[in-house]
């Protein structure tokens, strides 16, 4: 017969404590969720702001919202900064002026 080990073997979930200002029913009454220890949190913006961000965004199903924008989306409007821009091995390449060499691309033959 086998155990059940769910609980050793995984932490449970811990909802950020902006939560808790929406109204999402796990912030509101006997609801036995877990928070981030800390500061409450504040929204940022208004949801016409994230409204506007996230315009356009395909949320029928998970993982349908482009990964790298919804990220730069969070960054921005929980920073209020630029978000970092990520630099790939040839975008560091075509800065530095070099020409790209056989370990740097792959061609394969047809």
């Amino acid at each position: 017969m086998a155990t059940n080990c769910w609980n050793s073997r995984f932490t449970p979930a811990v909802a950020s404590t902006l939560l808790k200002q929406t109204t999402l029913a796990l912030a509101q009454g006997d609801n036995k969720v877990q928070f981030a220890e800390g500061p409450d949190l504040k929204p940022t913006h208004n949801t016409k702001y994230w409204a506007a961000k996230t315009c356009g965004f395909d949320v029928s199903a998970e993982d349908r919202v482009p990964a790298d924008l919804y990220n730069k989306i969070l960054w921005e409007g929980l920073k209020r900064t630029p978000a970092p821009v990520r630099h790939t091995k040839f975008q560091s390449i075509a800065a530095s002026g070099r020409s790209p060499t056989r370990t740097t691309i792959r061609t394969t033959n047809k």
